[in-house]
């Protein structure tokens, strides 16, 4: 026996924004203070210490990614670095503090409004995924 599957339309772009407002409506504000919500960028940044949305940070200094619970505690990108160095993690740690490059724009696919987290790119971290995984940019997502 089969049934027949049926599609359902996707909702009109114009009742979009009332669904999402409504939907910001029904958010407590102490809840968006607890996960450190940056209504600019539209970014959570939930402490590294919140019971559920919390993970460990990389170890070297300046460095916010998330990092496995290991020894080192390093994340991926600063192990490289460290291993590239031929530093012992002591000496690396204390010596090779991250450089960070301020967000300076939003992302390069148009109409998207995250900031970007690669300055090679100039994509958000969701765009970048995208690219890493098709080889091209996303549909209509022509780099400036």
């Amino acid at each position: 026996m089969t049934t027949a599957l049926r599609l359902v339309p996707a909702p009109a772009s114009d009742l979009l924004p009332a669904r999402a407002k409504r939907l910001r409506a029904l958010i407590r504000p102490e809840t968006l203070d607890v996960l450190h919500w940056d209504e600019k960028s539209r970014i959570l940044r939930p402490s590294p210490d919140h019971p559920f949305l919390g993970m460990h940070i990389c170890a070297r200094s300046g460095c916010w990614a998330a990092a496995r619970k290991t020894e080192l505690g390093l994340c991926s990108a600063c192990r490289s670095v460290w291993k590239r160095s031929g530093k012992t993690p002591d000496d690396f740690l204390a010596s090779e503090p991250k450089q960070i490059s301020n967000v300076s724009g939003g992302c390069a696919v148009p109409k998207c409004r995250r900031p970007w987290t690669s300055s090679r790119t100039r994509m958000c971290m969701r765009h970048r995924e995208y690219f890493t995984r098709l080889g091209r940019p996303p549909a209509g997502g022509v780099l400036r």
